[in-house]
């Protein structure tokens, strides 16, 4: 690790130590609760009253003297020797981010990361996430449980009727957690200080990654009637909820394209993937016996084929294959310098690798970092090219 590295590091390091003697009651160890109890009522009930009479003994015990900490130090130790195998690349991400807002986040993210969300919080706290998403569900929800899906934690969808600026409100089968990030916190734009990496009108979008359509819709609504919404899925359970969407909102469906391929690093190849809604993900070949095969195709062959002289903006998330994604799209980034918003947490080196992808030998990137969640989740890292012609 070279002198640079004590930056950044150094940073981290010292609010790990600063952090690692706090304790507040809670009851998982590495995620903070921030969606409701899946399965039946009587299995819901049993899930909250198991988790609030946890909590009831452990503030007990928190009062009484004698309350455990919520991480293992030797876990907290791997995770911080593993940061500090990626110590030059999260320092060279650190050193490109564009704003004190996205350092912090950086560094809060990390630290979440060793500490867990009860020891280290981000901007957004679980309570107040799980505020938002009692507000939605009693403000925007008009019909509760309308599709189940296959989601291991999104299930069952409601029905919510969402307000956007400008626009009659959207309607759509979703979970309360995506309208939440979404909606309502805005997870696929940051403007923050005068730093700006948005979906404007007229904009070209590619919305990498559909599944139920609540990206596709706001992005539709931002566009307006000038622009054009690219979605990409391929899941058929997914599919089937998005276009059930789309025939809620018909005049926003006008703007969106359905693209039912995987965006990938090669085209022509076929994936294996599994089935789960917004955890759906590529499996090893012949790993898993209800796998659905899908057929690939690159970002750059993509926009050729369909002879798009202009991409704005490129939203990525697509359950660790970002990478993989943008290898395939060199030639796009360098050609139209396309704002991107990229998730960045589902894999622990995403904040060195996906950094390290998104480069030009024409262009400067600048990158901002935000999270939109209480936990790492939702993590999204933000580009624009700063090159004279670039879109505003």
């Amino acid at each position: 690790m070279n002198s640079r590295s004590d930056g950044m590091m150094t940073e981290l390091l010292a609010q790990i130590v600063r952090d690692a003697h706090r304790y507040a009651p809670g009851i998982e160890q590495r995620r903070a609760t921030t969606v409701a109890a899946t399965g039946s009522g009587w299995q819901r009930a049993l899930t909250v009253g198991r988790e609030r009479g946890r909590d009831l003994i452990e503030r007990t015990a928190s009062r009484a003297g004698f309350s455990r900490r919520h991480f293992d130090p030797y876990e907290a130790g791997h995770r911080i020797a593993r940061l500090w195998e990626l110590a030059d690349g999260l320092e060279a991400t650190y050193a490109r981010l564009g704003d004190e807002r996205s350092r912090r986040a950086m560094i809060d993210v990390l630290k979440l990361r060793v500490l867990g969300p009860f020891h280290a919080q981000l901007a957004m706290t679980p309570q107040m996430y799980r505020g938002e998403q009692a507000r939605v569900d009693r403000e925007l929800r008009a019909e509760a449980a309308t599709i189940e899906v296959s989601d291991p934690w999104f299930s069952p969808l409601s029905l919510y009727r969402v307000p956007v600026p400008g626009a009659s409100p959207v309607a759509l089968h979703t979970h309360s957690v995506d309208v939440v990030s979404v909606f309502v916190l805005g997870q696929y734009g940051y403007g923050r200080d005068g730093h700006r990496v948005t979906v404007g009108p007229g904009d070209v979008v590619l919305d990498v990654g559909g599944c139920w359509g609540d990206t596709a819709l706001y992005f539709a609504s931002l566009v307006g009637p000038e622009g054009r919404v690219f979605t990409f899925e391929f899941d058929p359970e997914s599919l089937e909820i998005l276009r059930a969407n789309l025939a809620l909102n018909p005049e926003l469906a006008g703007r969106i394209e359905v693209v039912e391929k995987a965006l990938w690093d090669r085209t022509g190849e076929t994936l294996e993937v599994v089935q789960a809604g917004r955890c759906t993900s590529v499996v090893e070949a012949g790993a898993h016996g209800n796998a659905i095969r899908v057929e690939t195709i690159t970002l750059d062959e993509f926009i050729e084929q369909r002879g798009l002289d202009r991409l704005d903006f490129v939203k990525m998330d697509v359950e660790g294959a970002e990478c993989n994604v943008l290898r395939g799209a060199s030639a796009s980034l360098e050609r139209y310098a396309p704002r991107l918003a990229v998730a960045a947490y589902h894999r622990d080196d995403d904040l060195v690798r996906i950094p390290e992808l998104i480069a030009s030998p024409g262009l400067e990137w600048r990158l901002y970092l935000d999270t939109f969640s209480a936990v790492e989740a939702e993590t999204v890292l933000f580009a624009r090219a700063t090159r004279a012609s670039s879109s505003t």
